[in-house]
């Protein structure tokens, strides 16, 4: 325990909180005893390495709300969704460390704009073409949701009039993500970081349909048939395959024929020793979906049959092995147990039900 500040059980923890640093010291939200050694309130914390107790920075007698969510570092500050209690609502809330954090008021008034999906990415200036860090991130303004970018020091600036900003990438000095409008459905889209230059791609699913949703998994991917960026989509001629693009064009690997979906949509895919893998079956089956890799020009099978698994979202790599969190589908489509996947650097995958029959293990290799 490096910092006990009171006897009541609502401790670091207890909000689903976070810890982040800056310079070396360490920030987070924590609940304290009010002066009058009754009531707890939520304030800010700031803790140096070495010294005795944490620096309560916010030192407020009301509970300052919306720490329970995320926060990220950037530009020597930690910025998170928060509320300082004075009727602005849930807004950014920006600190340096030192003292009182200080609001970015995106939704004027009272009216809050929730900001989310924090990200860092380097972006290339589309005039003096110095590649620096940005900040993106999602909120909700007086007009409606976008994605919204700070550059360094510069106010927040509007990119997109829709809040989906799925697996962002920097991929040839701009920020791909997949993006969404009414007519076109969800597509990839770029930003150079002004908003002239913030567009879909390509309307790869023609019409309003969808080419990829937000289960996907955007992936720079540099291979000796060039750098690519790659990913899962569907598309009404294809079904659901492996696209990639190359800064111009979209290209279609596809391993089921026709309109047969090979990659299995709901799968994420990773990217380990300059291949991508994904769980996919040429003849669109559950029950013989296999693991596949993609070396930049084809997709073949690694012989390990995951017996209907598919990548969930949790993926690590650790001692020259990839652990993945697969679950399996049963025959009446409905997802079912969850285990543990691991392959190792030749390729071979294997698939461990730590508890028998049908109960579902938990994983969660984020931590």
């Amino acid at each position: 325990v490096v910092a006990n500040e009171h006897n009541s059980s609502e401790g670091v923890g207890t909000y689903n909180s976070w810890i982040n640093q800056i310079n070396g010291e360490l920030m987070f939200p924590m609940k304290t005893l009010g002066t009058n050694a009754l009531t707890t309130y939520r304030n800010l914390y700031k803790y140096v390495p070495g010294d005795n107790n944490p620096e309560n920075l916010t030192q407020m007698q009301s509970d300052i709300g919306g720490f329970n969510t995320e926060s990220i570092s950037y530009n020597d500050k930690v910025y998170f969704p928060g509320s300082l209690n004075d009727g602005a609502g849930t807004e950014l809330i920006v600190s340096n460390g030192f003292g009182i954090p200080s609001r970015i008021d995106i939704n004027l008034g009272t009216g809050s704009s929730s900001p989310n999906s924090f990200k860092v990415l380097n972006l290339k200036h589309p005039v003096s073409g110095i590649t620096r860090p940005v900040l993106m991130f999602v909120a909700t303004d007086s007009v409606g949701s976008g994605v919204f970018m700070i550059d360094g020091d510069n106010s927040p600036i509007k990119l997109t009039t829709s809040s989906n900003f799925y697996s962002p990438v920097s991929y040839k000095g701009k920020i791909y993500f997949g993006g969404f409008s009414s007519a076109a459905g969800g597509e990839l889209w770029s930003t150079d970081g002004t908003l002239g230059g913030t567009q879909m791609v390509v309307d790869q699913n023609p019409g309003s349909a969808t080419f990829i949703s937000n289960n996907v998994t955007l992936i720079p991917f540099n291979s000796d048939a060039g750098y690519k960026l790659c990913m899962s989509g569907n598309t009404a001629s294809t079904g659901f395959e492996l696209f990639c693009y190359d800064g111009e064009t979209m290209t279609a690997y596809e391993l089921g024929a026709g309109t047969i979906s090979g990659y299995f949509s709901t799968s994420r895919m990773f990217l380990f020793k300059n291949k991508i893998y994904f769980t996919a079956n040429p003849t669109g089956g559950i029950a013989s979906r296999a693991l596949y890799s993609f070396n930049g020009t084809t997709s073949t099978s690694t012989g390990a049959a995951l017996n209907g698994s598919y990548i969930w979202n949790q993926i690590a790599v650790f001692e020259n092995k990839v652990f993945f969190a697969c679950a399996r589908t049963q025959t009446n489509g409905v997802i079912g147990d969850a285990e543990l996947c691991v392959l190792d650097g030749n390729g071979n995958a294997v698939r461990y039900d730590l508890f028998p029959g049908t109960y579902q293990d938990t994983f969660d290799f984020q931590n």
